[in-house]
């Protein structure tokens, strides 16, 4: 996707079968990863930035 810098993270819901469905974001070189896991009521959202 690109001129994403507006992107949210209400952007990224799912419409259909959510409970089986992971969704990872993460820039052009992996500095960052979003994750939105299918377990909604028990883990994530995580951000997870790379150390330099």
């Amino acid at each position: 996707m690109e001129n994403a810098q507006d992107l949210k993270a209400s952007d990224l819901q799912f419409e259909e079968d959510i409970d089986e469905k992971d969704l990872y974001v993460v820039d052009t070189k992996f500095n960052w990863t979003y994750v939105i896991t299918h377990e909604k009521e028990m883990l994530g959202p995580y951000f997870v930035k790379k150390e330099r």
